[in-house]
């Protein structure tokens, strides 16, 4: 008991010394206080007692408080409530702004009526601070109040007021923020796509589709972003368009994105973003299929019961093996296809041919032939360099191998 009562008190000093060497690098080196704001963030409630003593110390300096606020709200104990309400009223407009962005990254509906005189602060940055801690708290009856804030004389404020009604979610509000679309200022159509996807609602779909042809391609990465986050088939379909946007930035950020859809939504999209003609969005379409692979089984048996390409078809099927195993994918193709030979599925699945397959079968089993040609009537030759091997067809089913002459 005596060793566990020692180590503690070590890594409290150890903690306490910690504290005290950022305070001096905050003070000596103010350009550094993001890095020492986001390792209090990191100690998280182990640190709390010494950020709130030093925030409580009447002798700390202003400049230390700003920064502790604004590790008060990363860190999320609902505690430090009480703590930054005093604040709200401080002669400081930065401490004011810091106090309220951590109000509203804690997201206490109680902090409502503190909020709302910030509004109408005369400070920009304060103001700004208050339309976003409304947004976070989700209270409906910030609904006028943000209203109100669209009118704000600072664009970036009505920027923000746009996505807090977003982030409140009511659906009303949609016609009304449809009027912000054709605004002048990029950064207000920019705030408009990102408030309509946190409303993750097919309401929005009349209102986004125009701007997937914006002039600006922040404005357009940011609505094919939202309708990732917007189910539906009709949302989807829209987003093909992201396939042949001009930007290929854009196009890299909706497919980055996709990892928001349903797998039956994301994994054919993700499969032709794999064949972009920029290496940069391929890179991450590889990175996408990573993420979403392993929960992405319904895609891939979507797409093989889908009218789509037989080289699509192999790819899902090649990804169905890698994830299942080929004994349990057999056993699941029997499901989906019940009116096919275990045979011949397990050959398929295996990578194997034999007498009588279908074109569709062989290509399922092999993938893409490096050359097909047809030899006049119902015959068809299909070269496979990689095997030496040379598939005769007649009439579409498999009826000779041989070897290229």
């Amino acid at each position: 008991m005596i060793g566990i009562l020692f180590c503690l008190f070590c890594q409290l000093d150890t903690l306490e010394v910690k504290f005290d060497n950022q305070l001096q690098i905050l003070r000596m080196f103010p350009e550094q206080s993001e890095t020492v704001i986001q390792d209090w963030i990191r100690t998280g409630s182990a640190g709390l007692p010494y950020l709130i003593r030093t925030f409580s110390d009447p002798q700390t300096d202003m400049f230390v408080k700003e920064k502790i606020a604004l590790a008060f709200g990363g860190i999320h104990d609902h505690g430090v409530l009480t703590l930054l309400y005093p604040g709200l009223k401080s002669g400081s407009s930065e401490f004011r702004a810091n106090c309220c962005r951590a109000i509203g990254e804690l997201a206490d509906p109680s902090s409502f009526d503190f909020i709302i005189p910030l509004i109408k602060d005369p400070n920009d940055a304060v103001r700004a601070e208050a339309i976003y801690a409304l947004g976070k708290l989700r209270d409906p009856r910030a609904t006028p109040y943000l209203i109100e804030a669209l009118k704000d004389s600072v664009f970036i404020n009505r920027a923000r007021a746009i996505v807090a009604l977003g982030d409140i979610g009511n659906k009303n509000m949609i016609p009304y923020l449809a009027a912000y679309r054709s605004d002048p200022n990029a950064a207000i159509r920019i705030s408009l796509a990102k408030s309509l996807g946190l409303f993750q609602d097919q309401a929005i779909l009349p209102v986004l589709e125009p701007m997937l042809q914006d002039e600006d391609p922040i404005v357009r990465r940011e609505a094919f972003n939202a309708l990732t986050r917007t189910p539906g088939d009709e949302s989807t379909e829209l987003f093909r368009n992201s396939l042949t946007d001009p930007d290929p930035q854009v196009r890299d950020a909706a497919c980055a994105a996709l990892i928001n859809y349903l797998p039956e939504n994301a994994v054919p999209l993700t499969y032709e973003f794999l064949k972009d003609g920029n290496p940069g969005v391929r890179e991450t379409a590889v990175r996408t299929l990573a993420i979403i692979k392993y929960k992405a089984n319904p895609g891939f048996e979507a797409i093989l019961t889908a009218d789509r390409p037989l080289e699509m078809k192999h790819w899902a099927l090649i990804n169905l093996v890698e994830n299942y195993g080929i004994a349990a994918v057999v056993d699941r193709l029997m499901q989906i296809f019940p009116d096919k030979f275990r045979d011949r599925l397990e050959k398929i699945v295996h990578g194997e041919y034999e007498m009588g397959m279908g074109k569709d079968e062989l290509y399922l089993s092999l993938g893409k032939p490096t050359r097909t040609r047809s030899t006049g009537g119902e015959v068809e030759e299909w070269d496979y360099d990689d095997l030496g091997k040379v598939f005769v067809f007649r009439s579409g089913i498999l009826t000779g191998i041989g070897n290229p002459e």
